[in-house]
């Protein structure tokens, strides 16, 4: 199964989200972007084996960005990483209906531990 990794491409913390991802994940099934439409002209391709997506929101316009493709990820389990824990994020953020939800100044080696198991799942 592949997995997308969404991330703005100015972000040292995306960079570190990826390492990890990478640490898990062969590189030929890995996927990343780093723009909203990049990744929206993906899914206009075949989605093979496509089965997850890791989203990484830096701050509340690439979450609304995110949220505004909601329509293109409902076929994939998503791990979302959002820029704080405010109640309108949250919202926002649950809308999508993520797998796991967690912040970009939490501890993001659980990611790894929860794509893990999704992709053992599979």
């Amino acid at each position: 199964m592949k997995v997308l990794l969404y991330f703005p491409e100015m972000s040292g913390v995306g960079d570190q989200l990826q390492k990890l991802v990478e640490a898990r994940i062969p590189g030929e099934k890995l996927e990343v972007y780093h723009s909203i439409d990049k990744l929206s002209q993906r899914f206009k391709q075949p989605f093979d084996d496509l089965g997850v997506a890791v989203l990484m929101a830096a701050n509340h316009e690439e979450l609304m960005n995110i949220f505004s493709i909601r329509d293109l990820l409902r076929s994939l389990r998503i791990i979302l990483v959002t820029p704080d824990q405010k109640e309108e994020t949250v919202f926002l953020a649950h809308q999508l209906r993520p797998r796991l939800l967690t912040y970009i100044n939490g501890d993001l080696s659980s990611i790894t531990t929860v794509l893990a198991r999704m992709l053992e799942s599979q």
